[in-house]
């Protein structure tokens, strides 16, 4: 799947315009461009998760789940660095690997990471930040903005 989100102003619309008889016929619109549809609100959520960011993410601190387990707590510093680690890849992935081009989709799938290690607590709980409901209600907050600030619309509406 292209992780590029795909809204209503990524499909060109090219009106015909009236020609002259006997002119040469204009080009028509590529195979891609007559085939492209926007995405609707649950792939544009899908495509706008970062996944791999947030799957490397979960093994790191599965790493520091493993090295306190005999009751120390983890260092905020290295929660921050494994932090800092996800907001800066995540970009950096979206745009060389998968291909995304838009800065706005690329910075809310950042924005994304960030909601899930909030939730999560991680850093923000060793550093005094977080707050349990606040995490829980910005995950389901921004799953349901996320798509909508992207540019593709709740719903689909009816053809005119």
């Amino acid at each position: 799947m292209q992780r590029e989100v795909i809204t209503r102003s990524d499909i060109p619309d090219r009106p015909r315009a009236p020609r002259a008889p006997g002119a040469p016929s204009a080009p028509g619109p590529t195979p891609a461009e007559t085939t492209a549809q926007p995405d609707d609100y649950k792939t544009a959520l899908m495509k706008l998760i970062p996944g791999e960011t947030i799957g490397v993410y979960t093994l790191l601190m599965a790493l520091v789940a493993a090295a306190t387990q005999t009751g120390a707590a983890a260092d905020a510093r290295i929660l921050f660095l494994f932090l800092l680690f996800g907001v800066v890849f995540t970009p950096i992935y979206l745009n060389r690997v998968a291909g995304v081009t838009k800065v706005g989709s690329i910075a809310l799938s950042t924005v994304a990471f960030v909601i899930y290690v909030y939730a999560r607590g991680d850093w923000f709980q060793a550093s005094g930040l977080y707050v349990p409901i606040l995490g829980a209600a910005l995950l389901i907050m921004g799953g349901a903005l996320l798509p909508i600030l992207a540019g593709v619309p709740a719903r689909k509406t009816p053809a005119v």
